[in-house]
């Protein structure tokens, strides 16, 4: 029986600061996206983030990538394990970074999006309330950035 491993090496972000803690279980380290922020509909966006174990994980999170509306209608998302990893195998203090893909939906207007990150609970389906570095509850959805949708 033969195992192999893939490693993906990649460059840390120059700027490693805290941009949301996810509750007491991880902190979103940085983001970035990949693309312009001047987007179409049925156009794909991939985003990086850098997620750090602030202690051991006893629970399997999912992360969601998701688009809403300026009105907060959410409209498409992209889940799943947060770096590919069960996150009950993560270390503390490690970093992880995560490359997710998330489709504008074809038949989506010339507007504004708000491109938001979050993490649940896969058991139980409970979100994880977030807050700013400073300790200011967000709420279950954090804000990355606005997009706008090109007819």
């Amino acid at each position: 029986y033969r195992t192999h491993t893939v490693t993906d090496y990649r460059r840390i972000p120059d700027s490693l600061a805290p941009v949301y803690a996810l509750g007491d279980v991880m902190t979103l380290q940085s983001w970035r996206l990949r693309d312009p922020v001047e987007v179409t509909a049925c156009q794909t966006i991939t985003v990086e983030t850098w997620w750090q174990a602030d202690a051991a994980i006893d629970a399997d999170y999912s992360l969601t990538l998701a688009l809403a509306t300026a009105g907060g209608a959410g409209i498409a998302n992209a889940d799943g394990a947060p770096a590919g990893l069960i996150t009950g195998l993560w270390q503390p203090d490690q970093l992880y970074v995560d490359e997710r893909a998330l489709t504008i939906p074809c038949d989506t207007p010339p507007g504004e999006l708000l491109l938001l990150v979050g993490l649940y609970d896969v058991n139980s389906g409970q979100s994880v309330e977030l807050s700013q570095p400073d300790g200011a509850l967000v709420g279950q959805r954090g804000y990355l950035t606005t997009l706008f949708v090109q007819e």
